[in-house]
């Protein structure tokens, strides 16, 4: 039976192919398959894989619609490549779903590029707010801004996810780490700040403002990380989950987990699979929190030191708050002591964001939203580009110096490309015709295969669909 709210493809103009490319695996990929599986049931041809790919080298994919990951300043260039090789281009932005102090407006200055946003034909928001403050900042642009949601909060929502369970009565506490940029990868917290200001072309204001809130950031996590550990010798028996960012240094943690056996580092499966088997969640402005929250778990915020400038609000919002590590121990006991109703708490949580937050203000999952424009904008299969031709052989010679650069980089500086490799496997370790079906059968859609293309691309089937 299709899902409400959407169109059997025998009822549907034919529609273009989307390509919905995945930046962090982790994060995002449930998500967009669910996006995906959305388009289906309306006609859309669907391919899923790694953004890599698909920004180093649009040459190699057929026209469609790019549903792309943000409109950041870095990334005018490939979608001006991308157009004229005959892609268009959508996007929405993971990044919108917590901002730092609540404020919007330094969400755009930082992630919302003129340029960018001026070459997509839509840009969906996570909901009134960023985009009020996308149509201040670009106000020539308003046209394209379209408050939808994000499909990362409609996989949670209880017509999809179901209800919670109570947790076991041994489950663990888990701990949402979301310190990227204070417990880096590779390279010191002096360099994240050149790499910002680098990605994001920032100015001599906005530099300050990101030394300032990484400053505020920096202070967090040389409380947050002490605390886990205290915490693993205040309740010995519980098992203590901690889940790194994926752009995290994971080895700082698994040193310092080292001499507690009860203390364990984990980034197997996504944050909302460990949120859902855990008694509690602990974290501090992470969206994790946020979605462990619309889920019903209970949820408590570490706060040692606080800022409305620079803490990022929606997701303490939602938690109990505890400004000492003495506060947040009583309450994770009390919690342990006196777990309530997951279904009741989730639904509090749901009344909370849909009020203004998160969404159109209509109800409908984001993914429905998305997908309306889409219908409208794209009744048919897509024009052929002007000077495709031209535009491949461009990007074919690009292509080959890359690849040379690329080649001679690894000569000189290995340990630089084994760094950047690493830190691309850990954001996306690659996909497999299981994994998918694995996520596709978890959603409620076993009758979607997922057909090889590449090594990181992947085109959805159902034999149901073309029924």
């Amino acid at each position: 039976m299709s899902p409400p709210g959407t169109t059997h493809p025998r009822d549907a103009a034919v529609r273009p192919r989307l390509l919905i490319p995945v930046e962090v695996e982790v994060r995002e990929l449930k998500a967009r398959l669910f996006f995906a599986t959305r388009a289906l049931r309306r006609g859309f041809p669907v391919a899923i894989g790694r953004s890599r790919e698909l920004h180093r080298h649009p040459e190699r994919f057929a026209p469609g619609i790019i549903v792309d990951n943000d409109a950041t300043p870095g990334s005018a260039n490939y979608f001006r490549s991308a157009r004229a090789l005959g892609h268009r281009l959508v996007a929405w932005d993971e990044e919108a779903i917590a901002t730092a102090g609540g404020d919007d407006r330094w969400y755009c200055r930082r992630r919302v590029d003129a340029a960018g946003l001026g070459e997509l034909d839509w840009f969906f928001t996570r909901g009134p707010g960023d985009a009020a403050a996308i149509i201040e900042l670009h106000p020539h642009l308003a046209g394209r801004v379209v408050p939808a949601g994000n499909p990362r909060i409609d996989t949670l929502h209880p017509s999809v996810y179901g209800s919670s369970r109570p947790p076991a009565s041994d489950a663990p506490i888990v701990v949402m780490s979301r310190f990227a940029r204070s417990n880096p990868f590779s390279g010191s917290r002096e360099e994240v700040i050149e790499r910002v200001r680098r990605k994001f072309q920032l100015g001599e204001a906005e530099t300050t403002y990101v030394h300032h809130y990484l400053n505020h950031c920096h202070v967090l996590f040389d409380r947050f990380l002490p605390m886990v550990g205290r915490l693993a010798d205040r309740f010995p028996d519980r098992k203590i989950i901690v889940r790194p960012h994926p752009s995290e240094k994971v080895e700082t943690w698994h040193e310092f987990a080292r001499t507690r056996p009860n203390l364990v580092v984990t980034m197997e499966g996504t944050a909302v699979s460990q949120a859902a088997r855990a008694a509690l969640v602990i974290h501090n402005g992470c969206t994790t929190g946020l979605e462990a929250a619309l889920i019903g778990r209970p949820v408590l915020a570490f706060t040692p030191v606080t800022s409305p400038t620079y803490d990022v609000e929606l997701p303490n919002s939602v938690s109990t708050c505890c400004p000492t590590e003495e506060a947040l121990f009583d309450a994770a006991a009390r919690t342990l002591r006196t777990p309530d109703e997951p279904a009741a708490r989730a639904a509090r949580i749901w009344d909370f964001v849909r009020a203004g937050r998160i969404g159109d203000d209509s109800g409908r999952l984001a993914s429905d939203v998305i997908l309306d424009v889409l219908e409208r904008a794209y009744v048919d299969a897509l024009p052929s580009a002007r000077g495709r031709t031209a535009a491949l052989a461009k990007a074919w010679s690009r292509a080959a110096k890359d690849r040379g650069r690329s080649t001679m980089q690894s000569v000189l500086e290995p340990r630089r490309s084994r760094a950047r490799a690493a830190y691309h496997h850990q954001k996306f370790g690659g996909l497999s015709a299981r994994k998918i079906e694995e996520h596709l059968f978890d959603l409620g859609f076993p009758e979607i295969r997922a057909v090889k293309q590449s090594s990181f691309w992947w085109r959805l089937e159902s034999e149901c669909l073309r029924a």
